[in-house]
């Protein structure tokens, strides 16, 4: 019940952005945090003395007042204020020492607000981070302003949101308030890189850079904006909801108070809401919202109330902590202690957090404890870094965690006290020299000293100092407890945020250190942290099984762990780290939609964009980038790399006006960053877009001159060269692009960048210019080669099907050439070394697809023909190149006697118009084959037609009349048999060509006339027939015996005796030679029958 009733106070400091006052001894200081901004108030009871400020190191600033200052007013107490970026406080001669918690800041010191108060204003710089010693400067003191002068200008200072004065409200120390949350500010086109300063106040932001001159002096460098003023909210007038503060993931004391775990999705009501309230809350839209959308539904009241009376609302719910009990640093000897607070060997240790890491992921820490009571928190950047898988690491089987062992307390206390020897050197360095000391005359530190001591080590991010002291408190064995709990977290966490860029190197140490801290108290709250950090140490090495347990027992456990988010965003870094984007969405699309109250939804959201965008989803990117830039108007300037990522995106949108501000915001605060030069000439660009060519050239040959070398330089000499933006050409733009006179010589430029800068996404484009101007040159190999490189290196760009087309104009154009040398064999060299032809060869003109048939048909290669010509011998005439594709198939057919293809051709083409000439070549094909194909009756009908088309040629006419006389003489129709041969047997001869059908045709007019009984035209043919053949021809003894029957028949027995004479003598073996010597054999029978008949009929008579 205590928890609950604190908690409408702790909600209430939230809101209102308070870190209540801590009490000095004379002299009193308030820090109040809005946001991104904390003031600190240093209020003199005497009045304000002459003062300046000066910054004096990465993380400090000291206030100089003069010498009269402490002589009037008591010296404050060092004191830790445990703010989000002012954490401690430090008393020096002359003035007082403020430490910050990064060195990424700016200040302003004023006087105000209030009489006798001096205000110094730190905000969120990231140009503060290039402070150097060199730029240390000393300011002169400044008297304050008399008591009757005018009140400085209270306008808004960079982070306030514009909220009012906030009341300070002095309490006790221990009383410390929880992180205060911002008022959204609204959006500005970019970025200051100066900060407004009121009258009379003294600012500074170490490390800002000056614009750059050269661009101011083209004239289009844009109006820089004000760091103060916020970003404007462009599609809505209304303000956003107000984002509170996130801090990180929460590791709750063992010395703070236990309260019950409340789930997740819990919301606090507020005890006596007003009526107004309530009106407000109910117009709110609950349902129907993307997970992207900022609530702008929500409205309180504004009351003229100081924080005792506000009341506090809420639209997320608050997760359920106890009240911490913070414990005040007890000085070490010889330092002023405070009186209201002491340190005893079990005294509660506050929860201490590392301090903000970078906003990019790839710097992302581990998570980091809940800041205790008074802290302000902060988000972590995440990161996974993925390393090999250690050689020894631990393994988890089936799911499950390695069981985690402590070591012995004997090699523990052995280990610190070794350790420990220079760690109490170092920590000595940290006190005075009065109270006990040892032989040397080095002062004795107790252990609360040194718990002290390795606390401010660890505060200040010294890791590596922090974790010798820790060891050596380890190894003391008063150091019991609650103390040693604290120790042994802070020992494993210091380990961790030291090595987690080398975490293969220490892993065991780490890793150990975290078992070791588990095991002391099992059921310690810090335990979640712990195992968080486990799985993720594993995760980092690629331990997957391992991580995957270590979260699994988390999840399992402790399901309402407000750690448990960030398992799915660790799991979406290690993800995007291995490029594997699309599991890296879906993640981190997980923290966003099921956790949007996380104090990592900022950095999961950017996860997201960034994945999204390495995806090509950049309408969904962008409304990523939307959703964090509502929500966290200041996060650009704690991270430019936002504004990077947000006018790349608004440049892939066309939103071309948004894209230029947020690039050049972001020039101008990064003005030495890498990618400076691609990010200038993507403004040149936008210029040149806009229609303004002449800011465009200056811009271009600023960047050219600036980084001739790199990729924006060589970007801005093509953009030059080309006079123009040619990011999806075609070769009718780019032909009129190379046909003018210029100076550079493109070839080199896209040359350069392909071989730079193989990577970049203008690689592409630059590729594929290079081929359009090998293409342009009459290169036409080269062309090709530029293509087949693109393929290889580039083959899911979206610019691949333009170089296709790029590589087959190539061929095309070399394929005419070499056609007209006759010379096909390089052409099918060419078409057979560049596969990328023939799968692109559906793209292939008609004339081409014939031209490479042909060259393969005549290579000898019938096959590879036939399958090129294929797409023009189906469906429609494709003019020329279908026919010309027909007479070529018909050619292989008919030398390959594929008569069956010659007929299924003719379906197709029968639809076909064909010319007069090339129907006639077609339908004798046609006809020859279907006589081959055993087919005459289909066959006649077409030789009938040819025969009557005198403008057929005459080897072919005679061709259709000798189909014809067979045809005749099957149907005994000698008379027309007779003519058909006649004719076709005087068109051979005239041709010359055909001297077998020549013989064909002679035989049939023999048989036709032996059949009719016509012996002298039979014998005047086969005299014919005879003189054209030899005794060697294997016909010669048929036509030898077929003249010796047909001189029988006409009563010549001499001619008809020597022809088979000569046949038996020449040819006895033959059959027609065997067949000779046996009519000889029979007539020789016959004549002994004749010689003794008369004897055997008078025999008979008697």
């Amino acid at each position: 019940m205590a928890i609950l009733n604190r908690l409408p106070c702790l909600i209430l400091c939230v809101l209102l952005g308070g870190i209540l006052p801590a009490r000095l001894e004379a002299v009193t200081y308030s820090a109040v945090s809005s946001g991104e901004v904390e003031r600190l108030v240093l209020t003199f009871p005497s009045g304000v003395p002459a003062f300046a400020v000066s910054r004096t190191g990465e993380r400090e600033v000291i206030l100089r007042f003069d010498e009269t200052a402490w002589a009037r007013e008591k010296r404050p107490a060092d004191s830790e204020v445990k703010g989000r970026l002012i954490r401690f406080l430090h008393h020096v001669a002359g003035g007082v020492r403020v430490t910050m918690a990064d060195k990424a800041f700016g200040y302003v010191a004023e006087e105000g607000p209030g009489a006798n108060q001096l205000q110094l204003t730190v905000f969120v710089d990231s140009m503060g981070s290039q402070w150097t010693a060199a730029d240390r400067t000393q300011v002169a003191l400044r008297q304050p302003r008399p008591l009757d002068a005018p009140e400085p200008d209270q306008s808004p200072r960079p982070g306030d949101g514009q909220s009012s004065p906030t009341k300070v409200v002095t309490a006790k120390p221990a009383d410390n308030a929880a992180p205060a949350a911002s008022k959204p500010a609204e959006k500005i086109p970019a970025p200051t890189v100066a900060t407004p300063v009121p009258a009379g106040a003294t600012v500074a932001s170490a490390g800002q850079a000056n614009p750059d001159p050269a661009l101011e002096a083209a004239g289009f460098a844009p109006e820089k904006p004000q760091a103060a003023a916020p970003k404007p909210v462009e599609k809505s007038p209304a303000a956003t909801a107000a984002a509170p503060a996130l801090p990180g993931p929460a590791v709750v004391s063992a010395s703070q108070a236990k309260p019950a775990p409340a789930p997740a999705t819990a919301t606090r009501t507020p005890e006596k809401p007003e009526a107004a309230v309530r009106a407000a809350e109910a117009k709110v839209p609950t349902a129907g919202k993307p997970f992207y959308s900022v609530s702008y539904s929500l409205r309180a009241p504004i009351r003229a109330v100081g924080p005792e009376e506000a009341t506090t609302y809420s639209t997320t719910p608050v997760i359920g902590q106890g009240p911490k009990v913070a414990m005040n640093i007890a000085p070490v000897r010889g330092q002023a202690k405070q009186p209201e607070a002491s340190v005893g060997p079990t005294a509660a240790a506050p929860a201490v957090q590392a301090p903000p890491a970078p906003s990019s992921i790839k710097d992302a820490p581990a998570p980091q404890a809940v800041p205790a009571a008074g802290q302000a928190g902060t988000e972590t950047k995440p990161a996974v870094q993925a390393s090999p898988v250690p050689q020894t690491s631990p393994t988890a089987p089936e799911g499950q965690a390695k069981p985690v062992t402590e070591p012995a307390s004997g090699t523990e206390q052995a280990e610190g006290a070794a350790d420990g020897k220079k760690a109490a050197t170092a920590a000595a360095k940290d006190t005075d020299d009065d109270g006990p000391v040892d032989e040397k005359g080095k002062p004795i530190l107790t252990h609360e000293e040194l718990y002290q001591v390795a606390v401010r080590h660890f505060i200040n991010s010294e890791y590596k100092e922090a974790i010798e002291v820790y060891k050596q408190l380890r190894a003391i064995p008063e150091v019991k407890g609650d103390m040693r709990e604290e120790v042994l977290h802070n020992l494993a966490q210091a380990s961790y945020n030291l090595y987690r860029d080398t975490l293969r190197d220490h892993f065991h140490e780490v890793v150990g250190a975290l078992e070791a801290a588990i095991n002391f108290k099992p059921d310690s709250e810090k335990v979640p942290q712990a195992l968080l950090q486990l799985g993720l140490a594993h995760l980092r090495v690629d331990n997957i099984p391992e991580a995957s347990a270590y979260f699994k027992i988390l999840t399992d456990k402790y399901p309402q762990d407000l750690n448990i988010p960030y398992i799915d965003f660790y799991w979406g870094d290690y993800y995007y780290r291995k490029g594997k984007y699309r599991e890296a969405a879906d993640a981190y699309q997980v923290v966003v939609q099921d956790h949007p109250d996380s104090p990592i939804i900022r950095d999961a959201s950017l996860g997201l964009a960034r994945s999204l965008e390495k995806l090509e989803y950049y309408e969904q990117a962008y409304q990523i980038v939307d959703f964090i830039d509502k929500r966290w108007p200041r996060f650009y300037i704690e991270d430019p790399e936002f504004l990077r990522l947000s006018g790349e995106l608004a440049n892939r949108l066309q939103k071309f006006g948004e894209a230029k501000d947020d690039l050049w915001n972001y020039y101008n605060m990064q003005p030495a960053a890498t990618g400076n030069d691609v990010i200038l000439a993507r403004i040149g660009d936008i210029y040149l877009r806009a229609g303004q060519r002449n800011a465009a050239r200056d811009i271009y040959r600023t960047v050219a001159a600036r980084y001739p070398e790199d990729e924006g330089g060589l970007v801005a000499k093509m953009r030059l060269a080309e006079e123009g933006i040619y990011d999806s050409p075609t070769l009718d733009q780019m032909y009129k692009v190379f046909d003018r006179p210029f100076n550079l010589r493109p070839e080199e430029i896209y040359t350069q960048i392909v071989r730079k800068y193989p990577k970049s996404a203008l690689a592409p484009l630059a590729q594929l210019k290079l081929s359009m101007w090998h293409l342009f040159s009459n290169r036409y190999l080269d062309t090709l080669a530029d293509v087949n490189t693109m393929l290889r290196l580039f083959p899911s760009s979206e610019l691949t099907p333009k170089a296709l087309d790029v590589g087959l104009k190539a061929f095309e154009q070399n394929a005419r050439h070499m056609a007209q040398e006759e010379n096909f064999a390089r052409i099918v060299d060419t078409w057979d070394r560049y596969p990328f032809l023939a799968k692109r060869g559906d793209s292939l003109s008609p004339q081409t697809r014939l031209l490479v048939a042909t060259s393969m048909s005549s290579v000898g290669r019938p096959g590879d023909a036939l399958e090129i010509a294929k797409p023009l011998l189906a469906g429609a005439m494709q003019g020329e190149s279908s026919q010309g594709a027909m007479m070529l198939a018909v050619h292989i057919y008919l030398e390959e006697e594929a008569w069956g293809q010659i007929e299924a051709m003719s379906k197709v083409v029968e639809k076909w118009n064909l010319p007069p000439e090339r129907r006639r070549q077609f339908d004798f094909s046609l006809a020859l084959a279907l006589e081959n194909l055993g087919k005459p009756e289909l066959s006649l009908p077409i030789w009938t037609k040819l025969a009557a088309d005198m403008q057929l040629e005459t080897e072919q006419r005679g061709y259709a009349l000798y189909y014809m006389s067979r045809a005749a003489a099957q149907k005994e129709d000698f008379r027309n048999q007779y003519l058909y041969s006649h004719e076709a047997l005087n068109l051979f001869l005239q041709s010359g060509r055909d001297k077998e059908k020549v013989k064909d045709c002679l035989l049939s007019l023999v048989e036709v006339c032996r059949k009719v009984n016509q012996l002298e035209q039979a014998l005047h043919w086969a005299l014919e027939y005879d003189k054209r053949i030899t005794d060697a021809d294997p016909e010669w003894p048929a036509s030898r015996f077929r003249l010796a029957e047909i001189h029988r028949g006409l009563g010549n027995d001499g001619e008809w005796r020597r022809n088979l004479n000569e046949l038996i003598k020449k040819k006895p073996d033959s059959l027609f030679g065997r067949m000779a010597a046996s009519t000889f054999e029979s007539m020789a029978l016959e004549r002994k029958v004749d010689r003794y008949r008369p004897e055997i009929d008078e025999a008979a008579g008697r």
